[in-house]
């Protein structure tokens, strides 16, 4: 299934994007097209807007790597296994159209796209990342910058929506779950995930009292708002007044395992670096091309992979299971949700 942008100022349901210029046929009005991507934004940002978009261009400008490129994330992240997980809950077919929000370098898209073969489509307001996922993306993926807001798409254009940690970043977190609701078709499925207000004992609660000047500099590189996370009931009665049905609620990130993305698995990954840029042994007797080192492996693997392996992603699946039983009684500082439209 195709989907078209329409025009972000008047409305209408089709635009030409050709290399340079997207047109309305209705009204005129052109948007810049940069490397394949339309920028569809109606006016100047608001200033919370620029500085966001300032963060995330320096974020991704240049030749940064992906996480996926460098590891397997179902091996060593937790949050993008856990992430993944919560996807594969969303039941789509082959070619159905889904839409992410705030996809950045789309790697969620490309799970979709591998996992059932949606058409992808991918918004988010800065520009860089979007070029990295244009570099990566498969066929049937299209991306474009626009406003979270205000989604250039027509009522009812997608099988499903997905923004994950999206949310909070949104001065109307009502009003944008309204107008994500809007471009989902009857029966289509919205997944989504946002920090929530923090409860003792989590991992959030605990980091805040304990060193709340990293916690402030965290929040601030990631651009949060800690007094627009929700409270749990209060997502669900955002999603119940736009029509949207929850169908799955789970709490995550509860004590252990952001401790480990986010202190452990830096620090292994750090010393997995350090032993994977080392030079490699020369063989002996002279063999192989004159002894001479080969420098870094150019693909994670062998010996020391599974050396980091077993010692630090194994531990930490087993260190995580107290978070199932924190979860189980609502207490995370994490909440995802999937729902249905109508």
């Amino acid at each position: 299934m195709s989907v078209e942008p329409r025009c972000i100022a008047c409305g209408a349901p089709r635009l030409d994007v050709l290399e340079s210029a997207a047109t309305c046929r209705a009204c005129g009005r052109a948007f810049e097209v940069r490397g394949g991507i339309a920028i569809l934004l109606d006016g100047r940002l608001n200033g919370e807007q620029s500085e966001q978009v300032e963060k995330w261009e320096v974020r991704h400008e240049g030749s940064e790597v992906d996480w996926d490129d460098r590891f397997d994330p179902s091996v060593t992240n937790l949050l993008t296994l856990r992430n993944r997980l919560f996807l594969d809950r969303l039941s789509l077919g082959p070619e159905e159209a889904v839409i992410e929000v705030g996809c950045s370098t789309g790697k969620n898209l490309r799970y979709l796209a591998w996992r059932t073969g949606i058409a992808g489509y991918g918004v988010d307001i800065a520009l860089s990342p979007l070029v990295n996922a244009v570099e990566k993306s498969q066929a049937r993926q299209r991306f474009f910058v626009a406003d979270a807001e205000r989604l250039p798409f027509e009522d009812g254009s997608f099988a499903g929506l997905v923004a994950l940690d999206v949310l909070e970043h949104l001065s109307n977190a009502q009003g944008a779950l309204c107008e994500w609701a809007r471009v989902v078709r009857a029966g289509g499925l919205v997944a989504l995930s946002v920090p929530v207000h923090e409860v003792f004992p989590t991992f959030a609660w605990w980091r805040r009292r304990l060193f709340p000047r990293h916690a402030a500099a965290v929040d601030a590189s990631l651009g949060h708002q800690v007094s627009r996370f929700p409270r749990p009931h209060d997502v669900k009665s955002w999603m119940a007044r736009v029509g949207l049905r929850p169908v799955f609620v789970e709490f995550r990130a509860a004590l252990f395992e952001p401790l480990w993305d986010f202190v452990l698995l830096p620090a292994a990954v750090g010393l997995y670096t350090r032993l994977r840029s080392q030079p490699a042994r020369a063989a002996p007797n002279g063999a192989g091309s004159g002894g001479e080192s080969t420098g870094p492996d150019p693909v994670p693997g062998g010996r020391r992979r599974r050396l980091f392996e077993r010692l630090a992603v194994r531990p930490g699946r087993v260190f995580g299971l107290p978070d199932r039983l924190l979860e189980a009684l609502g207490r995370g500082s994490q909440i995802y949700v999937l729902a249905r439209k109508g």
